[in-house]
């Protein structure tokens, strides 16, 4: 029986990108723990299209799918640790999810460690910024202490939106969830909600402040709750 002893890789991506048809783009995958000349790993590149099957790009060795040869190529830097996607005249069909992903060479062909992936929205629309988000707290906390917080943007484009939730330190709150935007009908704008439950202490109060990322533009908004 072979073993093999996984090493513990990061791999880096930037959350959105955003191209207008038939502009180029580059979308770069910064990886740690190996280096990427080492030839017992290979960084492959996969999109993945809403409502639609995982699609093959190619992979650091110089492989590429036949069918997307005229559009892409793939380059890797050994002193960054980097491994990039470069893309020729993107069209609004090329929109979708591209992940970096490592193999360990061990002929199973899985993909040992994915990135986040970076969202690709390719549009001839604008990009908007969302507008500055509006906070709401239940009126009294829960029994068990807990209150409920929620945050609303909208007006933004592209879909691709990131929430922070912060407390009085600045200390990001990791206790909250964001929910997936929904496009408003008719128009390439995009709402977003996130929610989260914080326990004040008692007679103290507690300020949260919710801030929202996005290629266009970032906002904020605080709210002061009340410990029962």
């Amino acid at each position: 029986q072979l073993h093999y002893w996984m090493l513990p890789l990061l791999i880096l991506q930037l959350e959105s990108k955003y191209v207008k048809p038939g502009e180029p783009l580059a979308i770069t995958c910064e990886i740690s723990g190996y280096s990427v000349s080492d030839s017992s790993y290979t960084t492959d590149w996969i999109r993945h299209p809403t409502g639609k099957a995982m699609e093959w790009i190619g992979d650091s060795s110089g492989n590429l799918k036949d069918s997307l040869k005229h559009k892409f190529s793939i380059s890797k830097d050994v002193d960054r640790s980097t491994v990039t996607l470069q893309a020729q005249s993107l069209q609004t069909e090329d929109t979708a999810v591209y992940h970096c992903a490592v193999v360990v060479c061990h002929c199973d062909g899985a993909f040992d460690y994915w990135g986040k992936g970076t969202t690709v929205t390719v549009s001839s629309a604008p990009q908007l910024a969302p507008s500055v988000p509006f906070v709401v707290s239940q009126c009294s906390s829960s029994p068990d202490g807990f209150v409920t917080l929620g945050c609303v943007t909208s007006g933004f484009f592209p879909e691709s939106l990131k929430f922070s939730w912060t407390d009085d330190s600045g200390k990001t709150v990791s206790d909250a969830f964001q929910y997936p935007a929904v496009k408003a009908q008719g128009a390439d704008k995009y709402t977003a909600v996130s929610h989260m439950r914080v326990k004040p202490e008692n007679g103290k109060t507690t300020t949260l402040t919710c801030g929202v990322e996005h290629l266009a533009g970032k906002q904020s908004q605080s709210i002061t709750v009340q410990g029962q």
